[in-house]
This record gives C-alpha cells, sequence and structure tokens, in this order.
C-alpha cells in the first residue's frame, strides 16, 4: 500500500497490484461471470422444458436425443463426463437411449454404443447447434435432470 496525497490535504491509500496479481483477479471474475451464464441458460432449459404454454426445451436424456434426430436443438447443454449407454442407426444416425433392434425411422440396423452421449454431441455440432458444457451450480440443476437438455430451435 502506498499513501498518495489529494488535494487539500486528502491522503487515501492506493494498493498496487502486480500484472499476475490483476490476471489472476480477472480469471476469477471471468469464471464467475461463466458460471452465473451457464447457470441462467440451464434454468432457461428447464423452465422451457416445464412450460405448458409451449415447449421451448428438453431436458432428459431421450427427450434430447428425439430433439437432436429432429435437428431440432438449437443449443445443447450437458454436464461433463455424462455417459450413456444406447443405440445409433448406421443408415441414417438416428439415436436413441433404449435398446431398439432396428431404426424407427429407416428400419436399418441399430447399432450398439457405449457412450450415445458423444453421438449426440456430434450430431448437434453437424446441426450447427451451441454446445456447452456446464459446471458447478448448473451442474448440479441439470444433473437433477438427466444431465442433458437443450433450447430448441422451432
Amino acid at each position: 500500500m502506498t499513501r498518495v496525497t489529494r488535494g487539500r490535504g486528502v491522503t487515501e491509500e492506493v494498493k498496487h497490484e502486480s500484472e499476475e496479481e490483476i490476471l489472476d483477479r480477472s480469471l476469477l471474475l471471468l469464471e464467475r461471470d461463466e458460471r452465473q451464464r451457464e447457470l441462467e441458460r440451464v434454468n432457461l432449459v428447464i423452465d422451457g422444458a416445464a412450460s405448458e404454454s409451449g415447449r421451448s426445451a428438453v431436458v432428459g436424456v431421450q427427450d434430447t436425443l428425439e430433439a437432436l434426430n429432429a435437428r431440432a436443438v438449437r443449443d445443447l447443454v450437458l454436464v461433463d463426463d455424462l455417459r450413456v449407454e444406447g443405440v445409433e442407426c448406421q443408415a441414417c444416425s438416428y439415436l436413441a437411449a433404449t435398446s431398439l433392434r432396428s431404426c424407427p425411422v429407416c428400419g436399418a440396423w441399430m447399432e450398439p454404443s457405449s457412450n450415445i452421449v458423444e453421438r449426440a454431441v456430434e450430431q448437434a455440432c453437424l446441426s450447427d447447434a451451441n454446445v456447452d458444457v456446464v459446471f458447478g451450480e448448473a451442474r448440479a440443476q441439470l444433473l437433477a435432470k438427466d444431465g442433458i437438455g437443450g433450447l430448441l430451435r422451432f
């Protein structure tokens, strides 16, 4: 701390921070801001999925996969390390978290997947959806809804 005298005898203490201290504080503020945005987005997804006046979102593995299959997801949100077994159609890329033998869309063979979530993220990216992995309080709230959801395009 340094004492600085301003006009009319007013003295105040000014703290000089190193570049490293400023950077560390800035990174903490950015992380806090990101966690807040994630929480707002997850709340928007959960509220949109619960809306009775027209769903603008989906939550849960199967509902989210169905929306991804329809190319209806604009923003996919999920928790880190989410793993769900499922199946994928090798002909049309239909995804399901259930054990189907044949695709309900094209009738082709459904291939088992040890983690259908990876394919869901790939499918979201291929359809130009935003993908957000959430942490902190947003993660806890989304985990209560199977750890995955999405805002819909239409």
